[in-house]
């Protein structure tokens, strides 16, 4: 069976929805860096919330990755 995919996708539609939520999860990588980079965060937030930030910083960037692989594909 082949289904065209030009016929049931449409590719600028997905790549600006890509590109769109590909901003934002930067927007969101860099808030978080900037706590990360803020000595007097680090220093007097507890542990676990510090750890959270660098737990929520390691998934934004997978996702990011992800979305990059998926622009890539749509060419």
């Amino acid at each position: 069976l082949y289904m065209p995919m030009g016929d049931l996708i449409d590719f600028e539609a997905e790549r600006a929805r890509l590109g769109k939520e590909k901003k934002k999860v930067e927007d969101d990588i860099a808030f978080v860096m900037k706590k990360l980079n803020n000595p007097k965060f680090v220093d007097k937030a507890p542990e676990n919330v510090v750890a959270a930030e660098r737990e929520k910083a390691d998934k934004l960037r997978e996702h990011l990755a992800k979305l990059e692989e998926s622009i890539a594909a749509l060419g």
